[in-house]
């Protein structure tokens, strides 16, 4: 008796439908390893931005960061809420003595809606001798609903700058000084006794 086996070229239902899931699966993982990927990709850019970048949620406590925050700061920022950072991290006003007010540090103004851009402070990190001046940038994180969610902050150490800038001023003031003696002595003349005691003057302003 001959049997009728179903032909090579038709595949039954189920094996069809097999296949299809398992395309599917390979599908799902290559997408799967190429968002990892990408993942991977972001967090190594982000670790090796020459900037401190943090993420604070809400209510001021911090949901992500790089390394070059924690390089600066000298701790992971973990721990304290955006309006205690002045006292905990060591941010300073100009004088390099007085903490900067925290109600009025960049990130909680941007927590309050307001984009603050370049504010300039001092940052001694546990209250070292020598601290770095840095600029600070922050901006508020928004949802069209809900109004602000957080903040992101950006600082980065502005010293070389700052110390060019302090250069600079010395020797436009010594340029300036000379040019104020100069003139002095062309208007005392020949008087020696003048001319000394314009440059004894001269020695005890500058």
């Amino acid at each position: 008796m001959k049997e009728n086996w179903p032909s090579n070229n038709h595949q039954p239902p189920y094996d069809s439908a097999a296949q299809s899931i398992e395309q599917d699966i390979a599908t799902y993982q290559q997408r799967d390893r190429e968002l990892r990927q990408r993942v991977a990709q972001l967090e190594a850019l982000f670790n090796n931005l020459p900037e401190a970048v943090i993420v604070v949620a809400q209510d001021g406590r911090v949901i992500s960061y790089n390394q070059r925050a924690v390089q600066l700061l000298g701790k992971p920022p973990e721990q304290t809420l955006a309006d205690r950072w002045p006292l905990h991290y060591g941010f300073y006003l100009d004088d390099g003595e007085t903490h900067y007010p925290g109600s009025r540090i960049p990130v909680v103004r941007a927590l309050h809606g307001e984009n603050v851009a370049q504010e300039e402070m001092i940052l001694r990190p546990d209250g070292v001798d020598a601290g770095v001046w840095v600029s600070m940038t922050a901006h508020p994180l928004t949802e069209e609903r809900d109004g602000v969610e957080g903040a992101m902050v950006v600082f980065r150490d502005i010293s070389y700058r700052k110390q060019v800038e302090r250069s600079r001023e010395k020797h436009a003031a010594r340029a300036e000084a000379i040019y104020k003696l100069s003139r002095q002595v062309a208007e005392v003349g020949d008087d020696v006794h003048q001319v000394l005691n314009v440059a004894a003057t001269h020695a005890a302003e500058y």
